[in-house]
């Protein structure tokens, strides 16, 4: 489960702000994260962190229609008690409704 919101100061800002609270739940395993994104105009950087010794920094950029998004994580095994780093890449195509307007 996830919960977020963005703020912006009005509508004209330039800047938004997302907390974040993750809860992710498998195969008896639960982590709780907590983190946010900084939207600039098109540029996006987000920081995050769970209580289980995992960290992940995305930084990115958004088109009217695409966002593309560089992550990497940063998480400690239980078994080895060793640090480990992993990298993603995220496209995401973003719909809009006729009724919304360009942010």
């Amino acid at each position: 489960a996830q919960l977020g919101t963005d703020y912006r100061r009005n509508i004209y800002s330039a800047w938004v702000i997302s907390p974040q609270v993750n809860y992710r739940y498998q195969q008896n395993a639960s982590e709780l994260w907590l983190g946010g994104v900084l939207k600039y105009k098109r540029l996006i950087a987000g920081l995050g962190g769970s209580f289980s010794d995992a960290y992940k920094v995305n930084l990115g950029v958004q088109g009217d229609n695409l966002r593309l998004i560089y992550g990497f994580d940063y998480s400690k095994t239980k078994l080895e008690s060793q640090f480990y780093g992993t990298h993603e890449v995220s496209l995401r195509y973003i719909l809009r409704g006729k009724n919304n307007w360009k942010k």
